[in-house]
């Protein structure tokens, strides 16, 4: 089965792709949990994971993130979409604002594809509440990282979708740093802008093993047992 989100309002996607994950997994609690993203999509992985059976667990729930930033990912995606329909396993795909073509060739496989938008006004009033946590790990603010944290999980907000947002905002601030203009880095002016101030308060180094850290997080917490919760917080409390 394959949904997809996509949109402007990526905060919102991951919030619902987050809660389907959660209610899939109150009724598949032996469900392995796997991630995908644009950087460590391999080739013929997405048709591996389609037609594959976990070694201990039946059943997968895939989350697929932001596949289309690539020509790859988007090539694969759209390419598999009927394979992933046909999968006893879930694909949640969290995408931003996808093109005509794409939205065209997921369409008629995606079980549901839903648009996040909203209207400019109730923007306004949640974006500063969905990336009050991005803008901490921008500014470098180790306390307001642990306070918006702990907000947003207070809020209701997951583990896993609060791990995506940070990923994302990772990323942008090391695209940020390798290149010199948002068309490079392939972001909207208004991001690459904000990513290119918070950049100059780390180093690259940084930024790549934050990154990675990131990544890791839930294939470490499944190996080695523990809490995303907890593993999240470690990383944000030594940013």
């Amino acid at each position: 089965m394959l949904y997809v989100w996509h949109g402007e309002e990526r905060h919102r996607a991951r919030a619902a792709a987050g809660r389907l994950r959660a209610a899939l997994l109150q009724k598949r609690p032996d469900a392995h949990e796997v991630r995908v993203t644009a950087d460590t999509l391999q080739e013929g992985e997405l048709e591996a994971l389609a037609r594959g059976r976990g070694l201990f667990a039946p059943h997968y729930i895939v989350t697929l993130d932001c596949l289309t930033e690539t020509k790859e990912g988007k090539a694969a995606l759209c390419a598999v979409a009927p394979l992933l329909a046909a999968s006893p396993h879930v694909f949640l795909a969290i995408e931003g604002v996808l093109d005509k073509e794409t939205q065209a060739a997921l369409a008629p496989h995606a079980r549901e594809m839903k648009a996040c938008t909203a209207p400019a006004s109730r923007a306004a009033k949640e974006a500063p509440r969905a990336f009050a946590l991005a803008d901490a790990l921008v500014a470098r603010d180790r306390k307001g990282l642990w306070v918006k944290y702990r907000e947003a999980l207070a809020r209701g907000a997951s583990p896993e979708e609060l791990q995506g947002v940070l990923f994302w905002q990772a990323k942008c601030l090391l695209l940020a740093a390798r290149a010199g203009s948002a068309q490079e880095a392939g972001l909207s002016p208004r991001v690459f802008a904000a990513a290119r101030r918070g950049a100059s308060l780390y180093t690259e180094q940084e930024l790549r093993g934050l990154l990675w850290r990131l990544l890791q997080a839930p294939h470490e917490v499944r190996r080695r047992g523990g809490s995303l919760e907890v593993a999240l917080e470690r990383i944000l409390l030594s940013v």
